[in-house]
């Protein structure tokens, strides 16, 4: 079974951790009022150049700014 829990942090967006039977995953859905502070382009740019080095990215859509990652105990 599949839940959706809404996390507390995040000053730009809206957090929720995604539980599945296989593992966890944050879902980032950004904050409508704060679309003009990020670029999401350039922050996919930045993702895919250090792949290799951060945390598993499963999802990201820079136009709408949602995000999906795996979710790594202790992190948030």
């Amino acid at each position: 079974m599949e839940t959706l829990e809404k996390m507390e942090k995040g000053l730009t967006n809206h957090n929720y951790r995604l539980h599945t039977a296989q593992k966890d995953y944050i879902v980032r859905v950004p904050r409508k009022e704060c679309e003009h502070i990020i670029n999401r382009y350039q922050e996919q740019q930045v993702e895919q150049m250090v792949s290799a080095l951060s945390v598993p990215l499963f999802y990201f859509d820079a136009k709408s700014g949602i995000k999906i990652s795996e979710y790594i105990d202790g992190l948030c």
